[in-house]
């Protein structure tokens, strides 16, 4: 009985399916033209991608079914181009197709980013710009995405503000910069998930002029870190010990 109440419940949640879906499988060869024609790397892989978490405003029926936390949405790597295995985010199937291909389309300009909102309005002028017959049928999907969105008097004050800025965005417009992240906002279906860029920290190797003056200033120190990196540290131990500055001290 729990199993069909959870069952029955989860679907009411989702509401009546009145869209038609398109499958993966069925644009990956156009998708990975798409990809590549824009720029996308020649070795990167078009997969199916997983949940990721979302924010927005969920209802008493989700609510009781414990639904409405996660989203298959898009996500981008610099390998990996994962999309929905369906997409039936809108009535018409054309119009799914066509999401499909503005992904494609996108991801082929993403770059690794903690601005989340910020590198999609970058990306978005970029892929237009190489793509300019995309122009109306992404106006098209921003413009039912943007029915799709939210009431901003229906969100606490930080969430309508994310929401506020996400919406001005589809519209192309520029609003303060906000850190805004897709588990902030309710799905988003025209942009994909980022990872933050790998920042490589090193450390500052000496210069030849300083090498030179600590091997004046200690070269008995000096030549048991040299020794130590070639014989270990019983060697530099025993060097050391040999060190008249140590010697001094005692």
């Amino acid at each position: 009985v729990g199993r069909q109440w959870h069952r029955f419940i989860t679907r009411a949640a989702d509401g009546p399916a009145q869209a038609e879906p398109v499958s993966l499988e069925s644009m990956q060869r156009s998708i990975g033209l798409m990809f590549r024609a824009g720029g996308g790397a020649q070795s990167a892989r078009i997969a199916p991608a997983g949940t990721t978490r979302v924010g927005g405003q969920r209802t008493l029926l989700q609510r009781m079914a414990g639904s409405g936390t996660h989203a298959v949405l898009g996500q981008w790597h610099s390998d990996v181009l994962a999309l929905p295995p369906h997409i039936a985010v809108f009535a018409q199937a054309e119009r799914n197709r066509q999401l499909y291909l503005w992904l494609a389309a996108l991801a082929a300009h993403l770059q690794a980013s903690h601005d989340w909102l910020g590198e999609h309005l970058r990306a978005t002028q970029a892929a237009l710009h190489t793509f300019p017959g995309l122009r109306p049928s992404y106006a098209a999907l921003c413009a039912e995405q943007l029915a799709q969105r939210p009431a901003l008097e229906r969100l606490s004050a930080r969430a309508a503000a994310a929401e506020r800025a996400v919406q001005a965005a589809l519209r192309g417009e520029t609003g303060p910069g906000l850190n805004v992240q897709p588990s902030d906002v309710a799905p988003l279906w025209l942009w994909l998930t980022l990872p933050a860029p790998i920042v490589v920290s090193a450390t500052a190797a000496p210069s030849k002029a300083g090498k030179e003056a600590a091997e004046q200033a200690f070269p008995f120190l000096f030549t048991a870190l040299c020794i130590t990196r070639k014989t270990g540290c019983i060697c530099f131990i025993y060097r050391i010990k040999q060190c008249p500055l140590v010697n001094a001290i005692k």
